[in-house]
C-alpha cells in the first residue's frame, strides 16, 4: 500500500519545480507550496562569549604642547649660613677643649698617725699651674706643676726652779708636686659647683728644721736664741690622696675666676727618723738650763707619720 502513495506524489512533485520555472505571466494559478521544514536539532549549550573590556578613557589633552616653552631657571646661589645668635647673658659659653691658670693659696700642715698629738699645725703655701682637659660635659681631668710647703711644729716647755724655758721646733718640707684627678662639675653653668678627688706625686726639693728656745728668768730678764739647719732623713718622695671641691664662675667666654678648697694625706713618712741625729744642747742656753736636755727630734722612732694638708686655693684660668 505504501508504493501508490510514492506514485501518486510524485508527479506533485514534479509539477512544483515546473510552476517554480515558468514565469509569472503565464502562472494562472500558483500551487501552494508547503516549504520542506529543516529538522532542528536541539540546542546545544554554547560558551558565553568574553565581555568585551570597557573602552579606554581618551588622553587628556596634553597642555605642554599648547603652552609656550619655558626656559629653565638659573640655580639660585646657596644660601649663607646664619651667623649663631650670641649667647644670652644669662646662658654659660661653650665648653672648651683646654683650661689653664694661675693658682695658690695658704696650706695647713700637720702629722697624722701614730703618736701625733704633741705635734702642732705648720702654715706654708703653694702656688702654681692649673690644667684641666675637658671629658663630657661634666667631667675634666685635672693636673698641673705646684710648688708647694708642707710641715708641722712641736713645742715643750721646761720649768727649772722659778725660771722656765720654752723650745719650739717647726719642721718645713719644699716640695714640686703633680696632681692627676678627675673634677666633676655642673654641667651648661655660668657658675659651677664642682667636686674633684685623686692623687699626687711630690718630689723634695728641700727641707728646714728651725729650733727656737724662748726663757725667762725672772728678775733677770728674758731671752731667746735660734738656729736653722737641714732635717736630717728627709724623704726625697712623698706620694697621697687629695679631695676637694670649689666653684668655678665662668666671668667672659676666656676666663674664669676659681676658688676651692682641699684636703692632702700623704702615704709616706716624710722623715726616717732612725736616721735623724738628735741635738742635744746646741742651742746657746742661759746657764740655768745647761743640764737639761734639748731633744729637737721629731720622733725617736720610726712610726708611720706622714703629711696631712688643708688648702684654701683661688686662681684665675683661661679658655682655649
Amino acid at each position: 500500500m505504501t508504493t501508490p502513495t510514492f506514485r501518486a506524489a510524485l508527479p506533485l512533485s514534479f509539477a512544483a519545480v515546473v510552476a517554480l520555472a515558468t514565469p509569472a505571466a503565464h502562472a494562472v494559478e500558483k500551487p501552494v507550496v508547503r516549504p520542506i521544514m529543516p529538522k532542528i536539532e536541539p540546542k546545544r549549550d554554547e560558551a558565553k562569549p568574553a565581555p568585551k573590556p570597557a573602552p579606554k578613557p581618551a588622553p587628556a589633552p596634553d597642555n605642554k604642547r599648547t603652552e609656550p616653552r619655558k626656559e629653565k631657571a638659573k640655580p639660585k646661589p646657596a644660601p649663607k649660613p646664619a651667623p649663631k645668635p650670641a649667647p644670652k647673658k644669662d646662658d654659660a659659653p661653650p665648653d672648651t677643649a683646654w683650661v689653664a691658670g694661675l693658682a695658690g693659696g695658704l696650706n695647713v700642715g700637720f702629722l697624722s698617725g701614730e703618736g701625733t698629738e704633741k705635734f702642732g699645725s705648720n702654715v706654708g703655701f703653694n702656688v702654681g699651674l692649673k690644667v684641666l682637659r675637658y671629658l663630657a660635659p661634666f667631667a675634666d681631668v685635672e693636673t698641673g706643676l705646684y710648688f708647694t710647703t708642707k710641715g708641722y711644729t712641736t713645742e715643750n716647755a721646761t720649768i727649772v726652779g722659778e725660771n722656765q724655758l720654752t723650745l719650739g721646733v717647726t719642721n718645713t718640707f719644699k716640695y714640686v708636686q703633680v696632681p692627676a684627678m678627675i673634677r666633676l662639675a655642673v654641667p651648661k653653668a655660668k657658675i659651677k659647683p664642682f667636686a674633684n678627688g685623686g692623687f699626687y706625686l711630690a718630689f723634695l726639693t728641700g727641707s728646714e728644721r728651725e729650733d727656737a728656745a724662748d726663757w725667762d728668768l725672772g728678775p733677770q730678764g728674758t731671752g731667746s736664741s735660734s738656729r736653722a739647719y737641714d732635717i736630717p732623713g728627709a724623704q726625697s718622695f712623698d706620694a697621697g690622696f687629695h679631695v676637694g671641691g670649689g666653684v668655678e664662675w665662668r666671668f667672659t667666654d676666656k676666663a674664669s675666676f676659681i676658688a676651692e678648697v682641699g684636703y692632702e694625706r700623704g702615704l709616706t713618712d716624710p722623715v726616717d727618723e732612725t736616721k735623724a741625729a738628735k741635738t742635744s744642747q746646741k742651742l746657746l742656753l742661759p746657764d740655768e738650763f745647761k743640764d737639761v736636755g734639748v731633744d729637737t727630734a721629731a720622733s725617736a722612732e720610726n712610726k708611720a707619720q706622714t703629711h696631712s694638708v688643708f688648702q684654701v686655693n683661688v686662681g684665675v684660668a683661661m679658655h682655649f
